[in-house]
């Protein structure tokens, strides 16, 4: 079993999408490679909450494509965890991230479940939980899930 959790920000690539994509694609995406060739028996991948490669948007766009792409290798299970905004402690400051968690934790009884912030703990968590469990196939665990 795999758990990838590799992914980068527009700052640590310098706003250069070509090098976003080389981290949140190319390597999530030689992961699961090595994977169904080493006969892995299950991968999970954090993805986003609005993950979807028809997107105008580059970030929910690219998360869509590595999806598609995990799933088209039809590993004998594959997990693609799909968290809101993730709360904890962060080594670099994002202020405008910052922000978003402290309002979006205020205002979070006004949200549906699959929107409310979580905890990247809680996140760890469910993967654990989602490893014990023997699922063959492709699965899409929402935010709603993995808050439980």
């Amino acid at each position: 079993m795999i758990f990838s959790t590799i992914g980068t920000t527009k700052a640590k690539v310098n706003r250069d999408k070509n090098a976003y994509r080389k981290i949140d694609f190319d390597i999530n995406l030689s992961i699961a490679k090595s994977c169904l060739k080493m006969k892995v028996n299950q991968f999970q991948l954090i993805s986003s909450g609005e993950a979807d490669a028809s997107s105008k948007n580059f970030y929910l766009k690219l998360k869509g494509e590595i999806e598609a792409a995990v799933f088209g290798l039809k590993l004998p299970s594959a997990f693609v965890l799909r968290p809101s905004l993730l709360l904890g402690k962060r080594n670099e400051l994002r202020f405008w991230e910052k922000i978003a968690q402290i309002s979006l934790s205020l205002f979070s009884f006004l949200f549906p479940d699959n929107y409310k912030p979580i905890r990247a703990t809680s996140v760890a968590k469910s993967m654990l939980k989602y490893s014990k469990i023997k699922l063959q196939g492709n699965h899409v665990i929402y935010n709603k899930e993995i808050m439980k």
